[in-house]
C-alpha cells in the first residue's frame, strides 16, 4: 500500500513546449538536407528534436520525405514564410493546414503547421518554388501538445 501511495505522489516528467524548443534552436543550422526534384529523389527529414537546413530546388518545387511509423501528431516549423507548398502521403495529396507564426518567436519562425500523420508510410513535404535557396525546418512531436479546435 505504501508503494502505491509513493507512486501516486511521483511528479510527472515535464515535457518542454515544442514552440519554445523551436525558438531555442532556430539559430542552429541543423542537419543539411537537399530537396529532390521529385519524390523519388527526396532528401529525408524525421520527427525529432533537431532542425534541418533544406537546400531547395532552384526555380521549381522540391521534396523532402518523412517516414512515419503510425499515428503521429507533429508540428512543422518553417524559418521562412511561403515555402511549404503541400503535403503528400505516398502519391495522395493531403494538403497543409493554415499556417500561423510561432507565438513565442514570430520573427524567427513566421510559419508553423499542426500536422497529424494518421497512417504509417512515407510522406512528402513539397517545398517551393521560393525566392530563397534554403530554408530552416524543424519537425517535432506534438504529443501532449494539443491545440484547440478554434485555432
Amino acid at each position: 500500500m505504501i508503494l502505491y501511495a509513493l507512486l501516486a505522489c511521483t511528479p510527472k516528467e515535464e515535457v518542454e513546449d515544442p514552440e519554445a524548443h523551436a525558438c531555442e534552436h532556430v539559430a542552429e543550422a541543423g542537419t543539411a538536407v537537399t530537396a529532390g526534384a521529385d519524390p523519388a529523389s527526396a532528401g529525408a527529414i524525421s520527427v525529432g528534436e533537431e532542425p534541418y537546413t533544406v537546400t531547395l530546388v532552384d526555380g521549381a518545387a522540391g521534396y523532402v520525405s518523412i517516414a512515419i511509423d503510425g499515428d503521429t501528431p507533429a508540428l512543422l516549423f518553417m524559418g521562412v514564410a511561403d515555402v511549404a507548398a503541400t503535403l503528400w502521403h505516398e502519391t495522395e495529396e493531403e494538403g497543409l493546414p493554415a499556417p500561423a507564426p510561432n507565438d513565442l518567436c514570430p520573427t524567427d519562425i513566421p510559419e508553423h503547421y499542426d500536422l497529424d500523420f494518421h497512417e504509417a508510410g512515407t510522406y512528402y513535404l513539397e517545398l517551393g518554388p521560393a525566392a530563397v535557396s534554403d530554408v530552416w525546418v524543424m519537425l517535432t512531436s506534438a504529443e501532449g501538445h494539443a491545440h484547440s479546435e478554434e485555432e
